[in-house]
């Protein structure tokens, strides 16, 4: 029973400029059946990568069709292809970057691992260095906060004053972090596609998580800064 048939399978390369074309597969017709090994041979050039790539629905060919278990990969959704490729195909990379002395769940947990450090350190440095720069300024402004009391303003208008201030210093580079998100989600979803990850939803969920914790830091540093602040210039 085949479970594997490549029915003509052609694919060419054109330069950006359209001038000159290159036919990296031409005509290639085979099939595997159930339960055979199949190894692709031929010298540097001769298209073995660019078949894999294609048997494994990670390119195009240009014409031709392939199908795996009675299914045109071609009939798959751009959407269903991650799903598909996960449940009917197997990957070995030749590199595959992997610390040989861990499993593959260790080397997993120390990238997620590694990813969360990262992530904490740059997060509470960021906010440090705005809790500081905020502090430093109060005693900047100490004397002009004196001078608005002298001339009229009441303790209430100056710490209104002084709120939107730090509200200001604080919440703008986090409000323009969610635009840069926003406009540039576009072209990681595009990035993701090409890294074999079409979980759209899922990027979306971990975007907001990591954006809401952003967050949750920004108003426990602003709310203590607020206050310091208001304590320093009065």
């Amino acid at each position: 029973m085949e479970i594997l048939k490549v029915n003509d399978l052609k694919k060419t390369y054109t330069s950006r400029m359209g001038g000159s074309q290159v036919q990296a597969l031409k005509g290639v017709s085979f099939t595997v059946e159930r339960g055979e090994y199949v190894a692709i041979m031929g010298e540097s050039g001769s298209g073995k990568t660019t078949l894999l790539n294609i048997l494994a629905a990670l390119d195009k060919p240009t014409s031709g069709s392939v199908e795996l278990d009675g299914k045109a990969i071609a009939s798959v959704r751009e959407r269903e292809m991650a799903a598909f490729r996960r449940e009917n195909l197997g990957f070995v990379f030749q590199e595959f970057n992997l610390l040989d002395t861990f499993t593959l769940r260790d080397n997993s947990l120390l990238l997620l691992f590694l990813g969360l450090l990262l992530g904490a350190v740059c997060l509470f440095a960021t906010a440090l260095i705005i809790y500081y720069k905020q502090i430093s300024e109060g005693y900047e402004d100490r004397t002009r906060f004196q001078i608005m009391e002298k001339i009229g303003m009441s303790r209430q208008e100056v710490r209104k004053t002084i709120g939107r201030q730090v509200l200001l210093v604080f919440f703008l580079p986090l409000a323009v972090a969610g635009i840069h998100m926003a406009v540039m989600s576009p072209i990681l979803t595009r990035m993701m596609k090409v890294l074999l990850f079409f979980n759209i939803k899922l990027y979306v969920i971990c975007t907001l998580i990591t954006f809401a914790v952003f967050a949750l830091v920004y108003v426990l540093i602003y709310l203590g800064t607020s206050k310091t602040y208001y304590k320093i210039v009065r």
